[in-house]
């Protein structure tokens, strides 16, 4: 796959191109075992991801985001059974070429969360403060550190009092 440097046009270039992403995925899978496995790019999303067959989905971290993808993969690795909500299982997460980082992992079952998000906002769904949490811990992983130091939490540190310090209803 191309560099994709730390510039918007640079990455504008290469990570919509389905031509080079695909070929790329389709190489890593070969590395990973998974030769001739049906890939399916999903529409939505920062980075590209794609489902490989009905049970693993790859998702790709460009050189600009590389970062991003070793915290992905070390926190979605530790956090895997320690949530009150299902995370998926990595089953691998590295380097590949042009300070490409990948990580492959398994599919939950279910939608993806851009729509489904739009439509609990719009019925006013009531959610546990644990399970929010939990997803809400998954979608800042990156930034938690600043999380946890910019927002006040309970004395106790524990999840369950994150959880009500910062999401139950006054």
């Amino acid at each position: 796959m191309g560099e994709t440097g730390d510039d918007d046009e640079a990455w504008d270039a290469v990570v919509p191109d389905e031509t080079v992403i695909r070929a790329g995925a389709q190489d890593l899978c070969a590395r990973l075992g998974l030769a001739g496995a049906p890939l399916s790019r999903f529409p939505d999303g920062s980075q590209p991801v794609y489902a490989v067959g009905d049970e693993l989905v790859l998702e790709l971290f460009p050189s600009a985001a590389a970062q991003d993808g070793v915290a992905e993969g070390r926190v979605l690795s530790h956090l895997h059974g320690l949530l009150p909500v299902p995370t998926p299982k990595v089953h691998d997460f590295g380097a590949y070429e042009n300070g490409w980082q990948y990580m492959l992992m398994s599919r939950l079952p279910g939608e993806n969360l851009a729509p489904a998000w739009d439509r609990m906002a719009r019925y006013g769904h009531a959610f546990e403060p644990a399970g929010l949490l939990a997803y809400t811990l998954l979608h800042v992983y990156s930034n938690l550190p600043w999380y946890l130091r910019e927002l006040a939490g309970p004395a106790d540190g524990t999840l369950p009092a994150l959880a009500e310090a910062w999401f139950a209803a006054a």
